[in-house]
């Protein structure tokens, strides 16, 4: 008799093989039927893995690797990890998903069923509709670390998504228009984007476990607000708001030393403002720090204009008009960055970069 199969075309024997019976062990075992299907499955659209369908845990992790070293990644459109019985390294997971997503990838499976400690991070990822990221996070009731970067949600009409809470989440790196800031309540660092403070927020649960806090800031209200809100997090150590073009009118706020939230007289050591534009009411908001914060270490000022012969004269200026200010820390130090790329703009990226400002200054 003769072999029917092999003589159809590729495209015809890979829609077979992608079929939703096979899992990528059994399309792999096609290889051994003859020379035409030796090296057939490297094209394969569909990998799929299951722990419970593996001999045992190392031989899985060496099957999925040994996997995704031989397909055409550029095939690839699906992509499914099933693991029931094994807690699987985090790091493997990582490589393995980064190297579908480098791909046509159109679908993308995960299932740990396990105390796997889960990370989601979406840069450049375009929903069908806000129902989708919705659905998603819904379902993600044990994820730990949230970053979500220039998501598009087509035909959204500004109604904060229902996720419920997040308890196991740690950290957030969000665009917080999308959701109640309540969501967030069990995280220690939280970053927000393109949110400011309101009157609404006056309400928000306390942060109990907070110690780092970036923001963006829009209105002139924005800040008077903002201190308002920061007794909802008792426990802020790092501080830094990101201005975006919001102070070009001056205005007066010093609060009474009993509107002093606690956080920024007993627990604030960092505190960073990005975008100084050399305003009155940015110097306020810098003295209103320096004046309450008690165990304040590093202040960076970062600024992008200036009406200064030179870099370094607006740093001395600068760094010579907050220097006269009143400390309350005597281990507090003023770093200012300008445009130039500068020491102090280096250091500043490294400490954003890794959300960890304590080990790179010494007192």
């Amino acid at each position: 008799m003769s072999d029917r199969t092999s003589n159809l075309p590729d495209s015809l024997l890979l829609h077979i093989l992608s079929s939703k019976s096979l899992q990528t062990n059994d399309v792999v075992a096609t290889s051994l039927l003859s020379k035409r299907w030796r090296s057939l499955w490297y094209s394969i659209p569909k990998l799929e893995f299951h722990d419970a369908l593996s001999c045992s845990y190392e031989s899985f992790l060496q099957f999925i690797d040994a996997t995704l070293i031989l397909v055409d990644l550029k095939s690839v459109k699906m992509f499914s990890l099933l693991c029931d019985s094994h807690d699987l390294p985090p790091h493997k997971v990582d490589i393995w998903v980064n190297a579908v997503l480098k791909s046509k990838l159109e679908y993308l499976n995960l299932w740990f069923n396990s105390e796997f400690g889960s990370a989601l991070h979406m840069l450049s990822v375009e929903f069908s509709d806000a129902e989708s990221l919705e659905m998603l996070l819904s379902e993600c009731v044990r994820l730990q670390e949230l970053l979500l970067l220039d998501v598009d949600l087509p035909d959204y009409e500004d109604t904060k998504l229902d996720i419920g809470r997040l308890h196991h989440l740690v950290i957030a790196d969000v665009p917080e228009g999308l959701f109640q800031i309540d969501v967030f309540f069990n995280v220690t660092f939280l970053s927000l984007k393109e949110h400011d403070f309101s009157p609404d927020d006056h309400d928000i649960p306390t942060f109990y476990n907070l110690t780092h806090l970036e923001v963006d800031l829009f209105t002139l209200n924005g800040w008077v607000n903002m201190v308002s809100c920061l007794p909802s997090f008792p426990k802020l150590e790092t501080f830094i708001i990101r201005e975006q073009d919001f102070m070009g009118v001056d205005w007066s706020m010093e609060p009474s030393p009993d509107e002093v939230p606690p956080c920024v007289s007993s627990h604030l050591k960092t505190f960073a403002l990005k975008g100084f534009e050399f305003l009155k009411s940015e110097f306020q908001i810098v003295g209103f720090i320096l004046k309450h914060a008690i165990v304040l270490r590093p202040v960076i000022i970062t600024t992008e204009d200036y009406d200064y012969p030179s870099p370094e004269a607006g740093r001395q200026e600068l760094l010579g008009i907050l220097s006269s200010y009143p400390k309350r820390s005597r281990s507090c130090k003023l770093f200012v960055d300008v445009p130039a790329k500068t020491i102090y703009q280096k250091v500043y990226n490294k400490l954003v970069e890794e959300k960890d400002f304590s080990y790179y200054f010494e007192f």
